[in-house]
Order: C-alpha cells, then structure tokens, then sequence
C-alpha cells in the first residue's frame, strides 16, 4: 500500500472570470515562465525529478529573473528606490525605470556569481552612488539615478548607531542566540489527559522538570495550566545590543519596533515613516538618558581633551565628519554658559542628519 495518497484534481470557480481559463475548467500544471524568454527546460517526463529541476532553474544563471529580483533589491537597498518598482514584480522588465540599468546590475549579479558582498562592493564604489542625495521624486515621475535618495534610517541603523555610541566598540564582540529548541520531554511515569489527575499528579510533574533544568526557574503558569521555562527579561545595559542580537520582532514598546521594525506578520512590512512616539523616544528615552549619562562616547569624550577637542570628537562620533567652524564655536560658547556635554550629545542625537542617511 502507498503511504502517499494521489492528488485531488483542482477546478477553476464556476465564476471564473479572467481569459486564461474557463469558469469549472481543470486545473493544468504548468512551470512559471514570461514570453520575453525561454521555458524551463525539462529533461524527461519522470514526476519525481520534477521539482529538483524547477529549483535548479529558479537559481540559475540562465533565468534573468532570478538575478534580476537580487539586484534589484539590493539596489533599492543602496539608493532608496529599485530600478523596477515594486521589487515583488519583475513580470515585464521593461516597465523599470531604466530597463538597461537592471539588465545590467542584474548580469554583474551574475559575473560575481552571486556575490552580494562583491556586488555590493561594486555599486558602492560608482560614481552614482557617491554623488550627493537626491529628493524623492514626485509620484509617477521617472528617477534617474542622479544620486541615492535622501531617506532616513531604517529602524536597525538607527538602533545600532546608538548602541555603538552607548557601549562602544565592545558591542560587537557580544553574540546571543534566539533560536528556539524543542526537545521531546519523556515522563518517567505514566500522565492521565484528565484534567484531575494532572492536578493531582502537579508535585511529580514539577520535580521532574526540576531534575531536568537545575537552578532555573520552573513556572507552572496561571492556574497551574501549562508548564513554562521563564528567562529573566533583559533590561538595560544587557539590552544594549546589536539588532540582530536581539529578538525578532521585539515587543511593540521597544525603540526597535516604535521607529519601524517588521513585525514579520507580512513580507517587507518595515517602515522609515517615523512619528510622535518616535521623536518622543529619541528626545526622552531611556537610551537617550544613557547616552548624557554613562555612554562610552561620553567618557572618550571627557578623556584629556580641550572643549573644542570634545565637540570635535563628538561631531566625528554622531557625523562621521568634523564640525563648521561656526558650530564648533556655538557649542564652545554653550558649554561656557553652563550647559554639559550631555546636552551636546542630545542635540546632535536629535539632529536631521544624525537620523538620516546623507
């Protein structure tokens, strides 16, 4: 007897209304494939190999869209807008922006076999991307690549410049790990599914999970329902981490989710709109306090430096450049009139171009 069963045939609705196909007719399998170029080639008609050879050709180099997809959105990624907008739809290559630019990132996706990293390396060092941002064009209105788009950080970007300011280079040396485990639990003894009797089998169930897990905290739930292996929550400092350090997605509250991390409930569902929240995160927050306080900029800052050393070094630390003579003349001044580096560093957390990629 086979154990696997045969496949029900599939019908169209009987209200069926596109051209493809008629309303109740059967449904034919077929491979994906657009008229601008070859089938799939299928090599025997032996059912078993059929999915191998479909996979095989989706990640070929002989099948433009694959490499296409790739570049494309690696390219919105690097300039704040695709080549062919949306990147979830490559039917017709030639309704991009610039149809030959994505033939051909996509064929130098295909001569670094793809690479991303050296893909990447590639867009990065052109003279397109290093040109001055550009303003979002108007909608409907054609972009020709004069330069990256002026756009603000993602929710990432901004929470590991932070974090990299809060605990310095020390933060990347710190590795977590979130992958859940499920292990098959085997009871020495024999568990009823009544409700009583698990009741009255509680002491024994808990001494068990017990000898299992040592030192650490066994919960059994509200009204004794569920058996739960509780971790104490980080705070603080020990949740000063890089992003992908931490959980996927984090808690609605956290600084991560407020300025637009996915909550991967749907596919790119992440978002650089900002918003109240987040500016109230930025100007009152926790990390923000922790940044005035006991940041490791703060201390390198204060470290056998004059004033204007300090502004410099803060202005490198948040912009990556040095300051105008004019600013650096303006915080001096400020800092005379009593006010601390603290304030400083939240001035230029809460700056335009602090926030925003330049």
């Amino acid at each position: 007897m086979s154990l696997i069963e045969p496949v029900q045939p599939s019908f169209f609705p009987k209200d069926y209304a596109y051209d493809d196909a008629k309303p109740g007719a059967k449904v034919v399998p077929r491979f994906i494939a657009w008229d601008d170029e070859k089938k799939m080639p299928v090599a025997g008609s032996d059912s078993r190999r059929l999915r191998k050879q479909f996979a095989d050709w989706m990640t070929s180099p002989d099948n433009p869209r694959f490499a296409a997809a790739i570049a494309n959105r690696l390219w919105k990624k690097l300039f704040g807008v695709a080549v062919k907008e949306p990147v979830t739809d490559l039917d017709v290559l030639a309704d991009a922006t610039n149809p030959e630019l994505l033939g051909l990132i996509a064929q130098l996706m295909k001569d670094v076999d793809f690479d991303l990293r050296e893909f990447q390396r590639i867009i990065l060092n052109t003279k397109t991307y290093q040109q001055q941002v550009s303003v979002t064009p108007s909608e409907g209105e054609a972009f020709r690549f004069s330069g990256p788009l002026l756009r603000r950080m993602t929710a990432e970007q901004v929470w590991d410049s932070i974090v990299l300011l809060l605990r310095g280079p020390e933060v990347d040396a710190i590795r977590t790990d979130h992958a859940p485990r499920m292990e098959r639990l085997m009871f020495p003894f024999e568990i009823t599914h009544d409700r009583k009797g698990i009741v009255q089998d509680r002491e024994k169930i808990f001494a068990f999970a017990r000898s299992l897990l040592g030192d650490r905290k066994v919960s059994n739930g509200a009204g004794g329902r569920g058996l739960f292996l509780r971790t104490p929550k980080s705070r603080g400092a020990n949740a000063w981490l890089r992003a992908s350090e931490l959980r996927q997605p984090m808690p609605p509250t956290h600084f991560l989710r407020i300025a637009g991390q996915s909550a991967r409930e749907v596919a790119d569902d992440g978002s650089t709109e900002g918003g109240i929240t987040e500016s109230l995160a930025m100007m009152n927050g926790e990390i923000t306090e922790a940044l005035m306080t006991k940041s490791a900029v703060l201390k390198d800052t204060r470290r056998n430096r004059t004033e204007a050393e300090q502004i410099e070094f803060l202005y490198q630390a948040f912009f990556s450049r040095q300051p105008d003579q004019q600013d650096k003349e303006r915080c001096v001044a400020a800092l005379a009139r009593g006010l601390e580096l603290g304030d400083i560093i939240w001035s230029l957390l809460n700056s335009r171009e602090f926030i925003f990629i330049q």
